[in-house]
């Protein structure tokens, strides 16, 4: 049995579970959406669903949660917000203003970056809920935006569009 074979299968039976296994335009659809995960990481990802999913899936779910298997596995996912604080309140009280700050992500750097580590570090005891709520929501809107970017470039990628100079407004070469 091929690549292609295994996966119209697996993702038959998968669908199978929600009472879609008969219908052969959504198992083309998840199998086209989703070609690009490997067929084990698929099948780990579609376990991952049937075990956390009440009502059937769209391809988006079973994306996420193989991207959550690797990052999990690789330790590159993003953090709570609750452990990026940890990390940046233990900045502020091992360097202070004394020492530039290092965090294990880039965007809790970006985060403190723009909101500023001498501002933080200044922070009245008495104004610091509000800094932390203010912080949160731009590191949050700063994961956001990453996670975002990576699925354009994810998806420009797939389509061939990264380099052939398209412009996406009137669909004309360039």
């Amino acid at each position: 049995m091929d690549n292609a074979q295994i996966r119209t299968q697996l993702t038959a039976s998968f669908l199978a579970v929600y009472g879609c296994a008969g219908d052969g335009n959504m198992i083309a659809a998840y199998v086209q959406v989703l070609g690009d995960i490997p067929v084990e990481l698929l099948r780990a990802a579609y376990d991952k669903v049937l075990l956390e999913c009440e009502h059937r899936p769209v391809p988006a779910v079973v994306y996420k949660a193989a991207k959550g298997l690797v990052e999990q596995n690789s330790g590159t996912g993003k953090l709570t917000w609750a452990e990026a604080w940890q990390e940046i309140e233990e900045q502020m009280r091992i360097n202070g203003l004394y020492a530039e700050p290092v965090f294990s992500r880039p965007e809790i750097t970006e985060a403190v970056k723009a909101f500023g580590w001498r501002n933080l570090c200044e922070t009245l005891t008495k104004d610091m809920g509000i800094v932390r709520s203010q912080l949160k929501n731009m590191y949050l809107e700063i994961c956001e935006r990453q996670e975002n970017a990576k699925m354009n470039s994810y998806i420009l990628g797939k389509n061939k569009l990264l380099d052939s100079k398209i412009n996406l407004i009137g669909m004309k070469k360039l």
